[in-house]
């Protein structure tokens, strides 16, 4: 019912060689693409600042299965607490290159 600001931080771990030596984005994790799945997975409604960040770690690996690492933090500003507080934040790393 409150409208609310938040921030997205998603850092993306890969293999970056082939791109930087061909200088051809289809060797790469697209920028763009990651904003795009950020902006779908922020438009729906949700309760837990986890999920977000979940959601948006499940869609980009779906997307670019060559990523090893992600780490989205997703920040609250001005969280109704009842109180001054700058922001709520959460951050989860989902870490591919280890083999269970």
């Amino acid at each position: 019912m409150i409208g609310n600001q938040f921030i997205l931080d998603v850092l993306v771990e890969t293999d970056f060689a082939k791109a930087s030596e061909s200088d051809n984005l289809v060797q790469t994790v697209n920028y763009e693409s990651i904003y795009k799945v950020c902006t779908e997975v922020m438009a729906q409604r949700v309760k837990l600042l986890e999920k977000v960040a979940e959601s948006i770690c499940s869609k980009l690996k779906d997307l670019h299965p060559d990523i090893q690492l992600i780490t989205v933090k997703v920040r609250k500003s001005n969280p109704p607490f009842g109180g001054d507080v700058a922001y709520a934040l959460i951050e989860l790393t989902h870490d591919y290159s280890i083999k269970e």
